[in-house]
């Protein structure tokens, strides 16, 4: 079982669903892909690089791939593929986007173990991880509550270290001028959990055609996605 941490993002509804009921979406199917999921708090940023549009939701979520053997860098392509689907199902289109602009969602695969990746298509740990107050607020959130690191070991003590590091030096810089580095509490971890309800929000049929339904559901890590 590998541990990885992931940062999801949303700014731009999709079929009628604002922001933070498509993150609620979409961790419901993570849960499908990860064992152990926990998520954070949800966070209101600020856009960075492409300021020129609406505020974004932030969380981060925490779990394990198990990943049949495949193990090193093919396991990390493999739940890169599933992360894609799962994008593209809440309405995210590639083709279409603005770099750094709106989407209703962005999936970033941040840590994945204490591997270190580096290939066209993916980079672990994310080169951005480390200025993004918006990935290591709800990051650390999470590791806060293992104490003691041991659950997320295998996230590496390296890495673990360098979140906390970097987030006390970006809070230092007073970025936003009132100490939080311009990102803000929307909704506690707790509140969020009543979004992650797939029949509830009635997100099995968002992005997808009529009839999909019909057809064989894929597979990866042996969970359908």
């Amino acid at each position: 079982m590998v541990p990885v941490a992931l940062g999801l993002g949303s700014n731009k509804g999709f079929e009628g669903r604002p922001p933070v009921q498509l993150l609620g979406g979409a961790v419901f199917e993570l849960k499908k892909i990860l064992a152990g999921l926990e998520w954070s708090s949800v966070y209101k940023t600020r856009a960075m690089y492409y300021e020129d549009q609406d505020d974004f939701y932030n969380m981060a979520v925490l779990g394990f791939v198990d990943d049949n053997g495949r193990g090193g860098e093919r396991g990390a392509f493999a739940l890169l593929d599933a992360i894609h689907k799962i994008e593209a199902r809440f309405g995210r289109d590639r083709s279409k986007e603005i770099r750094n602009g709106p989407r209703s969602l962005d999936v970033d695969i941040e840590l994945y173990g204490s591997k270190k990746i580096r290939a066209e298509t993916l980079i672990v740990p994310h080169e951005r991880l480390k200025e993004r107050a918006f990935v290591l607020v709800p990051l650390v959130e999470i590791l806060a509550k293992d104490a003691d690191n041991i659950k997320w070991k295998g996230l590496g003590p390296e890495n673990i270290l360098g979140l906390k590091d970097a987030l006390s030096t970006l809070s230092g810089r007073e970025v936003s001028g009132d100490g939080n580095c311009g990102v803000e509490k929307f909704m506690d971890a707790a509140s969020f959990s009543s979004y992650v309800k797939e029949e509830q929000y009635g997100t099995g049929n968002v992005g997808r055609d009529k009839g999909s339904d019909k057809k064989p559901r894929q597979e990866i890590f042996g969970r359908p996605v």
